[in-house]
């Protein structure tokens, strides 16, 4: 790597450099509790520290790369004439938005000037200097891109005058989602606007406070690890062998190359972070594929938005950790429920794909089905990757690590297969494995924070409470009000990443999901399907964007493939929804 190359990418460099030290930390912890029976006393704060630092570092990377989600349909659909004066707009709140934050994180860091760390008492300005220096760094970002996009406009069209008044925060949530601003900043303006011009009595920079408890969570850095694992996963040969099982075991099918989309989806678990994730990845790696195979543009990319579905509701499912976080239920209980409507959202795919296959004459991947011989000699080759979920549900439950400490173990585990059996993970694949964890974790995570800084407006307000009374007394009914929810968050999917979608919604919920009694583990679940089936759904679903833009398809075309497959998965919430003992049968074994 060049003098120059470390220059421009300095901030990666810094949040992989951060992102490694609470991997190793965590992974050496355990290896000491359990080979000398004494782990590292400081090993949690050491660890949530570097977290800090590389999701604040990392987030002005993300934000360089534009990897920040945001909904931008809008801009895509709108006349051409928008989209250069629509960028500065953006460009002047985002740079608002970062600069007020620098502002107020000055404040904050002056005001905590005394404070120490609990364990190893060091100043809590270590700590703290990251929020500062990462929205520094945006800051910095969005003033260059400011420019950039003003030079651009003045030289192709003149720009509009707009006005808006808005002084209600979910207004300007909602406004700002729909001018392409990243939600995690629509939602920190939002929250910030409320306190700074609200007359509700709390200084905007106490705010701040919120951004460093909200990170330093030890369970948080889960996320990372397992982002981490389903990267090394890609480059280390899991992938390509899960893959290579799913085709011997449903290649000789119609649509042989349509059942392997969906089944890789299911033996993959929704690791990446983000459903869109999952997306994109076999958008660029089976669509291309199945064109040349005869299958349409349009099909092949309905088929991937829907399988990807299937990936966040699979454990190690990011959504699951986080669902369990936000309602306070067992992270085991929510990847080992996982799988029955994983499962079922398999199946419901496979048998419409077989169906449409067989009116199409789209035909198997493979002549003949493979030979019992075959199908093990490739789950020999498989079964690393197979065990893996297993593993880490099996290490929970009976106590061997935490499900943070798991994430951790499963980077590990996942670099000696890549290393040791496949052979296939080198050094050089690397600086991309971080670079990619950073860039997902940090999106993530900025998320998770403004979320986290909104729910206190939305606590201050007291809106769960409100919402939970205003439903109770439409109907105290279990089955109307899970009807009532269940329309709520498909429309709400439309228009949200799934994620995000989960850490705004959740705990406006929960409260009410308690009053009725409903299993939180099994509401959880219904809420994980019902939101990725929104996602997949015309005329604003996120995933159908995602796959578009990578593989051509025009969103006309994808309308008229994903109906069958929308449908399947309706039936399958249904089930989800109304049949208890079908989620809840292996939770309650545990």
């Amino acid at each position: 790597m060049t003098p120059k190359t470390l220059f421009q990418n300095f901030d990666l460099i810094f949040s992989g450099f951060f992102l490694c030290i609470t991997v190793l930390v965590v992974i050496v912890n355990v290896a000491l509790r359990y080979l000398f029976h004494g782990g590292l006393f400081w090993a949690e704060e050491v660890a949530t520290s570097s977290f800090i630092w590389s999701v604040f570092i990392g987030s002005a990377s993300a934000y360089r790369y534009k990897m920040h989600i945001g909904i931008d349909f809008i801009t895509k659909i709108g006349p051409r004439s928008w989209r250069g004066f629509l960028a500065v707009i953006i460009d002047l709140l985002m740079l608002a938005i970062n600069g007020y934050i620098v502002y107020l994180s000055i404040f904050f860091i002056f005001a905590n000037k005394l404070k120490r760390t609990p364990v190893l008492d060091l100043p809590a300005l270590y700590v703290n200097l990251a929020l500062t220096t990462g929205f520094t760094l945006m800051t910095a970002y969005a003033l260059f891109f400011l420019c950039r996009d003003i030079f651009r406009l003045l030289g192709t069209q003149r720009g509009k005058e707009r006005k808006a008044m808005i002084t209600f925060p979910v207004i300007i949530v909602m406004v700002l989602y729909f001018t392409s601003i990243p939600i995690a900043f629509g939602l920190l303006a939002a929250a910030l606007a409320y306190f700074t011009f609200g007359d509700v009595g709390t200084p905007p920079d106490l705010i701040l406070q919120k951004f460093i408890t909200s990170t330093a969570s030890f369970p948080l850095l889960a996320v990372p690890f397992f982002i981490m694992a389903g990267e090394i996963m890609n480059y280390s040969g899991i992938s390509a062998n899960l893959m290579k099982m799913a085709d011997v075991l449903t290649g000789h099918l119609r649509g042989g190359l349509a059942q392997v989309n969906v089944l890789l989806s299911t033996l993959m678990g929704g690791i990446s972070g983000s459903a869109n994730a999952d997306a994109a990845m076999q958008s660029k790696i089976l669509v291309p594929q199945m064109t040349q195979r005869g299958y349409s543009v349009s099909f092949s990319t309905a088929i991937t938005a829907a399988s990807s579905a299937i990936a966040p509701v699979i454990p190690p499912g990011i959504n699951l950790i986080i669902y369990a976080l936000i309602a306070q239920v067992s992270v085991a209980k929510m990847f080992i429920g996982g799988y029955t409507p994983g499962i079922l959202m398999c199946f419901g795919l496979m048998i419409t794909v077989h169906i449409i296959a067989r009116k199409r004459d789209y035909q198997p991947s493979r002549e003949k089905m493979a030979s019992p011989r075959e199908i093990l000699k490739q789950l020999k080759e498989s079964i690393w990757g197979l065990l893996l979920p297993f593993g880490i549900i099996f290490g929970i439950r009976f106590g061997m690590f935490t499900p943070t400490e798991a994430g951790a173990m499963a980077v590990l585990f996942c670099i000696i297969i890549g290393v040791f059996f496949y052979k296939e993970l080198k050094w050089k694949h690397f600086p991309i494995i971080l670079k990619n964890t950073v860039l997902a974790t940090s999106s993530v995570m900025l998320i998770i924070i403004a979320a986290s800084v909104f729910g206190q407006y939305m606590s201050w307000e007291r809106i769960p409470h409100q919402l939970t009374k205003g439903i109770l007394a439409f109907s105290e009914s279990a089955w109307v009000i899970l009807i009532v929810i269940n329309i709520l968050l498909l429309t709400l999917g439309m228009f949200l990443e799934g994620g995000a979608l989960l850490i705004i919604v959740a705990p406006l919920l929960v409260p009410l999901i308690k009053t009725l009694n409903i299993d939180l583990i099994h509401f959880g679940l219904i809420m994980i399907v019902n939101i990725m089936i929104g996602g997949i759904t015309p005329p604003f679903g996120s995933m159908m964007f995602t796959t578009c833009a990578i593989t051509g398809a025009t969103v006309g075309q994808f309308v008229l493939e994903i109906w069958p497959f929308i449908i399947a998965l309706l039936i399958i919430l249904i089930v989800v929804t109304y049949i208890p003992a079908v989620v809840m049968f292996l939770p309650n074994l545990i």
